[in-house]
């Protein structure tokens, strides 16, 4: 019995990693979608346009990303993510930060938490899931961030929803 269990085991690890590949691909594309900040009882703070454009290069997830801010200025980010060893990897960079995360595929969904919350201005956690739609697929994106700056302290919600677009859909991006 000992032996079976550590076998099934050490098959569903093994298998995984191409598991995680697997899911990370379907993320490849162009999103665009709303992103919300929401206070703990559910106020909104804030709702942005976003848009999202991931690629697929040597085993790694490359993302551009752009949010419309209140004053309507655009901010870029750029991200790569991968798995090691059944761990998810994502470097986060825009033009004031770099941030790192660490996630795990469990339940259809990559669980992201921060990873050098230390040096940056806030720790976040969240969900990233591929929502089956009658368009395809929605990707929601559900968390908490805490905000260590000094002009907006606490806790608040992230939220997003994106769906898939064409190319010539985006509005964000100058190509």
């Amino acid at each position: 019995m000992r032996f079976t269990i550590v076998t099934i085991l050490l098959v569903i690890l093994s298998s995984s990693s191409w598991a995680n590949d697997s899911y990370l691909r379907r993320f490849v594309g162009n999103w665009a979608g709303t992103y919300q900040i929401k206070d703990l009882t559910g106020k909104e703070l804030g709702t942005h346009e976003m848009e999202q454009v991931n690629y697929w290069i040597d085993g790694q997830l490359w993302g551009e990303t752009a949010v419309q801010l209140p004053d309507g200025s655009i901010q870029k980010e750029f991200s790569n993510s991968y798995f090691d060893n059944n761990v998810a990897h994502a470097i986060v960079e825009g033009a004031l930060s770099k941030r790192e995360y660490w996630g795990w595929y469990f339940y259809q969904q990559i669980w992201w938490m921060s990873a050098n919350s230390e040096n940056s201005p806030h720790h976040q956690f969240h969900t990233e899931t591929l929502v089956p739609s009658r368009d395809g697929f929605e990707l929601v994106i559900d968390g908490y961030q805490w905000n260590k700056t000094v002009e907006n302290p606490g806790f608040v919600r992230v939220q997003a929803s994106l769906h898939r677009v064409k190319g010539e859909d985006l509005k964000l991006f100058e190509f």
